[in-house]
């Protein structure tokens, strides 16, 4: 049985007989990889096969059947992993506005980087208004080489004046208050409220919506 009916989707690539891997928007604007004439997984026992025509290709979801082949896949890997850096800095020092900006730090940036950068932060900032001392300029300087890292110093530099203005300088615990923050989306808020204030949180972004739809979730 199904978990979801058939999706038919236009599409304007042609076919050759031989593998041709076809990527197609698909929910959410994640992309959804396909191969001809079979989309195959490195997860054994689990397959998700397809009907390709001239003018769209018909996807069928992945079966109820699969899913505990896909569990003990991610269990598996999952138990391999290192712990993620915010929640490193979360049981180090149980600091709200620190596991925000480590949060805001690590945001397309690789965890490793994240780490360096954040211990050599918070020698400097322990506090929301240890950024008042600092310019733009040397926080740049502080928090090279992480993603963004002229965009994050802005919005870290900006951030004890928001707080000031809008929370009396204290840390928000709710997602709609955090996303007010400068440099703070519903992931990143998501995310301190997990780690911050242990309440319920889902972070979502266009990661776990490719996996999700190429599983056929």
């Amino acid at each position: 049985m199904w978990l979801f009916p058939y999706i038919q989707l236009p599409t304007c690539h042609s076919f050759n007989e031989s593998l041709v891997r076809v990527q197609l928007p698909f929910m959410c604007f994640a992309l959804l990889t396909i191969t001809f004439p079979r989309a195959k997984s490195s997860i054994s026992g689990f397959t998700t096969p397809l009907t390709l025509s001239q003018s769209s290709v018909i996807v069928q979801f992945m079966k109820e059947s699969d899913i505990p082949a896909i569990n003990n896949y991610l269990k598996k890997e999952y138990a391999q992993q290192h712990a993620p850096i915010v929640e490193i800095i979360a049981a180090q020092t149980n600091d709200p506005f620190k596991i925000l900006v480590t949060t805001i730090l690590s945001a397309r940036t690789k965890d490793q980087t994240t780490a360096t950068v954040a211990t050599r932060l918070f020698r400097t900032i322990d506090k929301p208004d240890d950024l008042r001392k600092l310019t733009q300029k040397q926080l740049e300087t502080m928090i090279f080489p992480v993603g963004f890292y002229r965009t994050k110093a802005k919005h870290l530099k900006q951030l004890p004046a928001v707080m000031d203005k809008l929370f009396n300088g204290q840390m928000p615990d709710t997602i709609e208050s955090l996303c007010q923050l400068p440099g703070v989306g519903r992931k990143t808020a998501n995310l301190v409220m997990i780690n911050a204030f242990n309440k319920h949180g889902m972070c979502v972004d266009v990661h776990v919506h490719r996996i999700s739809n190429r599983l056929g979730l």
